[in-house]
């Protein structure tokens, strides 16, 4: 089992399994489960995507031990000139007002 699912189910809480987030939003519009985990930086978007006013979908809460960093990973075949471009996007992008907020919110929740 894999460890998120272990403790989730450790929390006694009784998991359903979907092919992909769009099903698990399905079920949660159709009342078959309570609740859906996934991130809240993409409510609006898949409200969107499911012609669903966003108000109809609550972030309650950040489960701790599911969070994780990302990463970007590159062959090591690449150009240096885009690892180099990537790098410098990431650095410009992460001293944005908004990157900031975002990583915020991140961390009260």
């Amino acid at each position: 089992m894999i460890l998120a699912a272990k403790q989730l189910t450790e929390r006694d809480y009784i998991l359903v399994y979907t092919t992909d987030i769009t099903k698990s939003y399905q079920l949660l519009i159709s009342g078959k489960v309570d609740l859906i985990i996934d991130d809240k930086n993409y409510l609006t978007a898949m409200a969107d995507q499911l012609a669903q006013d966003e108000s109809r979908f609550t972030f309650v809460h950040a489960i701790d031990f599911l969070s994780i960093n990302g990463y970007l990973a590159a062959n090591k075949h690449t150009n240096p000139r885009y690892i180099m471009a990537l790098k410098a996007a990431f650095n410009e992008v992460s001293k944005t007002q908004r990157y900031k907020e975002i990583m915020m919110l991140n961390k009260q929740h």
